[in-house]
């Protein structure tokens, strides 16, 4: 498979990497079992509910939870259609998908060793070419069966990112984490090429749609001071959005779930500019206001980013204030996020790292052969582009789960989209619900891969999907060190 265009553009938002089903027959097959989960899944709440009432393998997450985490997953994903299975030596089975939203994804589904053999797990893998070539393939890494001390950790990970790095497959930071504490943290590779800058670990990465998890901070704390109403029309706080026909029809939680209806802000008109045109919210109205939208909203799912510009507007419109500066104001500084921020891609400063891909460039040419700063956000936006140092998303993370950005049903509406309506208690002393939340662009890819106890988070500043995926070769490594 090929990481597309489209996919590198809509810098990802995708709400789990571990997510708990069930199976819809318990004397089905391996393969019967994750056929029924891609059916339900399609099918809707009402009927993925269903399923999992019926058939759920023992976990932690609520039935209210778990339908939150399938609407996040769905609303990125949207219909999924199979196009071929196979049965791993070690039981897990791998089906590839074509999402109607993001393009290529493949499931990985992980069974009960013992007893009825339900469904315990799905592994979602997005796209498949890192530097916009065929399927990345990273090398094993093997994790002893006793387990791992802090030692053995930083040199079995450090060996085999330095061979990656090596081969010019890797440049950024990883950082793996236990309880919150650095356990793991090295840099790899070159910020910039021309100067031969060194990543170091305060290197600041473009986050790609991460920045949208911020954005839904802010949308959280307005609604939790009664400031915004998700469920009310765009029109009762853009009045003079440029398509009021629209802003009658589309609320802001729509606009949050990605079901509104709007489209993307990537395409002819913004390549066709200079990114400097694209400053404010409002800057990238003209890239898609007015235009049909996709379905009517709340009767389907779409990604969006222009969703979430909007979003953006909506919240300087109720705040007063620009929207970077509320992001400052609201999520970095109460995060203790002192290095993240909105930095201009003509910026000399070289603790912020130039993005480097392979899409588009040829066949035989030199991967990867560009700078994207022509294709990226100018300072970026509320859909994306932010920059912030590895510790910082842990920092993120952290202020998160603690409630220190939020109240704590609004917490698990930020992590879960359970609603604080009527998903009931949330758990008042810190957020235990697992979550990844990854961003990816030509040159851009972050993921912070968390569930309250082990975290792993990976910048880089190549294409897709290399932070993802070596974000998922370490959680298993991380998982395997020795308290």
């Amino acid at each position: 498979m090929r990481v597309s265009k489209r996919l590198a553009l809509l810098a990802l938002t995708i709400s789990m990497v571990a997510w708990f089903a069930a199976a819809a027959d318990s004397g089905a097959g391996p393969d019967g079992r994750a056929r029924a989960w891609v059916d339900a899944f399609n099918q809707g709440e009402a009927a993925y509910s269903e399923f999992c009432a019926r058939e759920l393998a023992p976990g932690r997450l609520s039935p209210e939870e778990r339908l939150g985490m399938y609407r996040r997953l769905h609303s990125d994903l949207g219909r999924l259609e199979i196009e071929g299975l196979e049965i791993g030596s070690d039981g897990i089975v791998a089906v590839a998908t074509q999402s109607e939203n993001l393009g290529p994804v493949v499931l990985e589904f992980h069974f009960e060793p013992s007893g009825e053999g339900r469904i315990t797990g799905v592994g979602i893998e997005l796209g498949g070419g890192g530097h916009g070539g065929d399927a990345l393939q990273l090398p094993p890494i093997e994790v002893p069966s006793g387990g791992l001390d802090r030692a053995q950790l930083e040199e079995l990970v450090d060996g085999w990112l330095s061979r990656l790095a090596a081969a010019d497959a890797f440049s950024g930071v990883v950082l793996l984490a236990r309880a919150g504490n650095p356990v793991f943290e090295r840099p790899y590779g070159l910020a910039e090429r021309r100067f031969s800058a060194p990543v170091n670990t305060t290197t600041r990465f473009n986050v790609g749609s991460i920045t949208k998890a911020f954005t839904t901070v802010v949308v959280a704390q307005l609604a939790a001071a009664g400031k915004l109403d998700l469920d009310a029309p765009l029109e009762r706080y853009l009045p003079g959005y440029p398509d009021p026909e629209a802003a009658g029809r589309i609320t802001i939680r729509q606009l949050v779930e990605h079901s509104s209806g709007l489209g993307d802000i990537f395409g002819d008109a913004f390549f066709g500019a200079s990114n400097h045109r694209f400053q404010e919210p409002e800057d990238f109205f003209p890239l898609f206001a007015g235009q049909l939208l996709q379905f009517d909203p709340g009767e389907g799912n779409a990604y969006s980013n222009a969703g979430f510009v909007v979003l953006g507007a909506v919240i300087e419109e109720v705040t007063g204030k620009p929207y970077r500066e509320i992001i400052e104001d609201r999520v970095f500084k109460p995060a203790g996020m002192t290095g993240s921020g909105f930095f201009a891609s003509d910026g000399l400063d070289l603790d912020v790292a130039v993005g480097y891909t392979g899409m588009d460039c040829p066949d035989n040419g030199p991967i990867p052969c560009r700078s994207n700063l022509a294709t990226k956000v100018w300072a970026g936006c509320p859909a994306g582009g932010s920059q912030s140092p590895a510790i910082d998303l842990l920092r993120f993370d952290e202020a998160l789960r603690d409630h220190r950005l939020t109240k704590p049903v609004w917490t698990r509406w930020v992590m879960t989209r359970v609603d604080p309506v009527d998903g009931g208690a949330a758990d008042p002393e810190r957020a235990t619900w697992g979550w990844a939340i990854a961003g990816g662009a030509p040159g851009v890819n972050a993921e912070l891969d968390s569930d309250g106890r082990d975290a792993v988070v990976v910048m880089a500043n190549l294409d897709p999907p290399i932070a993802m995926e070596i974000a998922k070769a370490l959680r298993p490594v991380v998982e395997a060190l020795r308290p």
